[in-house]
């Protein structure tokens, strides 16, 4: 056997802290059995390989190492067509697409954690959310959180993700909270220890990129929930948030413009709820900002340097740092739809904001 199948033997097992006593007790094999594999004077009988991989939840192909890297251009594959279905908004597609692929590949969570996201996606904007998928989506966050120790990126973005659903959809705020009491501090993340300890432009800007982003979220996400802000506080805050990202990011700001087109319908709606004619003008006025920075975002390019801030004017925009929104002019139109937006549907300068996205 021309296989370096010891080797994923050991990994596997020690992946999964198993001894391997625990792995021989396993297959009825013995313990020293398992050491010459692993050391490469012998090797499993071929009966042995369906249970060895059904015990480390991998294929036996995995276990071969046979066709790693079309099982890797395979796994890629799904996930760029996820990409484009999201981007299209076919939420309903995604989730078969991602059942079908963590069938095929059950081991890997990135497909798992996947599949979650587009659970959670296509139940987010509908009026009756599915709550056996929400489940389902938790259920699969909570896993990859628990058993994926090799991804980083995949097991926080699950952790993340299932925080946000037990607040979102099921009400459970004490499990959302003891996921966030686990985190580190602000000030102990990553960015801020390279940039105060490491130092140099990169380390330092990605440090202000980062937490203006962060901060930028949480001004946005207080006023969407919090009751304890009059309609003028909230107002004003939110002006404020598009000031803040505005000073970092410069006035094209490149993926941010979501994050504007975000913020202007939300000042938007807030001028509508106070309800007067010189609200509704400033409503309209919010709203054709919204509708200008989601046409930005949509005609922005994969990669482009922040040309018009000082802070940032040498850094890269790099969109695999941030979840791409996909259209965002499709996604105001949806927005645009809810009842919300009825006073001052009427008016032609609304329609015209509806024929802009439109195009």
């Amino acid at each position: 056997m021309n296989v370096k199948i010891g080797e994923k033997i050991k990994h596997l097992r020690r992946r999964q802290d198993v001894t391997q006593e625990k792995l021989a007790e396993y297959l009825g094999v013995t313990p020293q059995a398992i050491s010459r594999w692993e050391s490469e004077t012998g090797y499993p009988d071929i009966e042995t390989l369906p249970a060895l991989a059904d015990f480390f939840g991998v294929t036996t192909d995995e276990l071969l190492g046979v066709d790693a890297e079309k099982r890797f251009e395979r796994v890629v594959a799904y996930l760029h067509e996820g990409e484009t279905m999201h981007e299209q908004r076919r939420f309903g597609n995604m989730v078969v697409l991602f059942r079908q692929a963590v069938a095929e590949f059950p081991s890997v969570h990135t497909l798992h954690k996947a599949l979650a996201d587009a659970l959670v996606c296509k139940n987010q904007l509908a009026a009756q959310p599915n709550m056996d998928e929400i489940r389902e989506a938790a259920a699969i966050y909570k896993r990859v959180a628990e058993d994926c120790d090799d991804d980083e990126e995949t097991r926080s973005g699950a952790e993340s993700s299932l925080c946000q659903i037990y607040v979102e959809f099921l009400n459970d705020v004490p499990s959302a909270t003891a996921i966030a009491d686990a985190r580190v501090k602000v000030d102990d993340s990553r960015e801020v220890m390279k940039a105060r300890y490491i130092g140099g432009e990169t380390n330092v800007l990605d440090c202000v990129e980062s937490l203006a982003s962060t901060l930028f979220v949480t001004m946005r996400d207080a006023v969407y929930v919090g009751d304890w802000y009059t309609v003028d506080e909230k107002l004003t805050v939110m002006q404020k948030a598009v000031a803040l990202i505005t000073l970092i990011f410069g006035e094209d700001c490149l993926f941010h413009h979501t994050w504007l087109s975000d913020a202007y319908q939300c000042i938007c709606k807030l001028h509508i709820k106070i309800g007067d004619n010189a609200a509704a003008l400033d409503a309209l006025d919010a709203l054709e900002r919204a509708a200008d920075h989601a046409a930005r975002y949509d005609a922005r390019a994969e990669s482009d340097r922040y040309t018009t801030t000082a802070l940032l004017r040498r850094q890269t925009y790099d969109p695999e740092r941030f979840d791409d929104n996909g259209a965002a002019s499709e996604t105001l139109l949806q927005h645009l739809a809810h009842g919300t937006y009825d006073p001052i549907r009427a008016d032609p300068r609304f329609a015209a904001v509806i024929t802009r996205l439109n195009i």
